[in-house]
C-alpha cells in the first residue's frame, strides 16, 4: 500500500497547488444561489438545475481526492514524487524506474494499472513475510495457553 498511499499524498498536494478546494466551494457557493434564488421566485427548473449542479460540485470533490483511473499514464509529477518518498522501498522504485524504461523505449505509456499492480505484489509479499515472522492472528492462535480439560468442561457445563 505504500505506492498508493505515494499516489494519493500526490494528488493531496496536486490538489493544493491548484486550489481544487477553493474553486469548488467557490462553485458550490454560487449554486446555492442559484437555488435560493429558485425558491425565493419559484422557477422549478432552475431549482433543479441548481441542485444537480451542488450534487455535481460535491462528487467533483470527493472524485478530486481519489485515486486515479488504472487506464490512465502515469504523470512525470507522480513518478518524480513517488521517488522522493521515503515510505516506498527502494527496491519497488528500482522496479518502477526498470518498468518505466522499457514502456519509454517501446513507446507505450506507462499506465497507472502497473503500478497499481507492483503495489498489490508489495503488500501481498509484506503480508507473506509477516505470517513467516509470527505476527497477526494466525501466531496468536499458536501462541495461545493451552485449555485445561477441567476448566473446559466447567465453562461448558
Amino acid at each position: 500500500m505504500q505506492i498508493r498511499d505515494s499516489i494519493k499524498a500526490w494528488r493531496r498536494n496536486e490538489d493544493r497547488r491548484e486550489r481544487v478546494r477553493g474553486k469548488a466551494t467557490i462553485a458550490f457557493a454560487v449554486m446555492a444561489a442559484v437555488v435560493l434564488f429558485a425558491v425565493r421566485n419559484h422557477h422549478p427548473y432552475l431549482i433543479v438545475f441548481g441542485v444537480f449542479c451542488m450534487l455535481a460540485t460535491i462528487v467533483w470533490c470527493f472524485s478530486s481526492s481519489s485515486l486515479p483511473d488504472a487506464n490512465v499514464a502515469v504523470f512525470d509529477d507522480c513518478l518524480l514524487w513517488i521517488a522522493q518518498d521515503a515510505k516506498v522501498p527502494e527496491f519497488a522504485k528500482a522496479l518502477i524506474a526498470i518498468e518505466v524504461n522499457e514502456a519509454t523505449q517501446s513507446a507505450r505509456p506507462y499506465l497507472f494499472d502497473k503500478l497499481y499492480a507492483l503495489d498489490d505484489r508489495l503488500a501481498e509479499q509484506a503480508f507473506i513475510d509477516r505470517v513467516e515472522r509470527g505476527e497477526g492472528y494466525r501466531a496468536i492462535m499458536t501462541k495461545r495457553p493451552p485449555v485445561d480439560d477441567e476448566s473446559a468442561g466447567v465453562a461448558n457445563g
